[in-house]
């Protein structure tokens, strides 16, 4: 299938106009792997046999403290036969706001999202989401993410919402090495 082998592809191309200090307007367009937060809803997986890449254009603003990203993204799905094509039958639009760093280790983002599926409007869902996500002393860390969504699948209603939590961490405190 697909999913377990891309023999041949263009993976990434993209131009980027962006101020070199980092901060202020950002413009980029063109293929590329993206991700954002936990890669729940857009990403590329690292785990995947093949990866997941998008035709996209995005506009940002990056602060010191807040960036904020418009993106417009679709799907390229992978042909075993030829180069993989994007599916602007199937996009996802919206904006996708990120605070790193707003307190210690702390990471807060929040996003709207619209995701269209076929060019008659047979999927057209609105996702609302929030992701905290940080570091705590002796090496744990934790994220949370929450969504909500509203829309239309065909010709019925869509609502549905959703939570996901994580939380690890590793400590040597108490392993000591006896002496004799």
């Amino acid at each position: 299938p697909a999913n377990m082998r891309d023999p041949i592809d263009l993976a990434e191309s993209y131009a980027e106009i962006a101020d070199p200090g980092g901060r202020g307007l950002l413009i980029s367009t063109g293929r590329r792997k993206v991700s954002y937060g936990e890669a729940r809803l857009i990403g590329s997986p690292n785990w995947a046999n093949t990866t997941r890449t998008w035709d996209h254009a995005r506009v940002s603003w990056r602060a010191s403290k807040l960036t904020v990203d418009g993106l417009f993204l679709s799907p390229v799905d992978i042909n075993q036969h030829g180069f993989n094509r994007t599916r602007l039958d199937r996009r996802v639009w919206g904006a996708y706001a990120s605070t790193p760093a707003l307190a210690k280790g702390l990471t807060t983002d929040f996003y709207v999202l619209r995701h269209d599926q076929g060019f008659a409007g047979n999927l057209r869902t609105n996702s609302f989401g929030t992701r905290l996500a940080g570091k705590l002393d002796g090496g744990w860390a934790f994220g949370f993410e929450g969504i909500a969504q509203t829309g239309r699948a065909g010709a019925r209603d869509h609502r549905a919402a959703g939570w996901a939590a994580a939380g690890g961490g590793s400590s040597s405190c108490c392993l000591r090495p006896s002496r004799s």
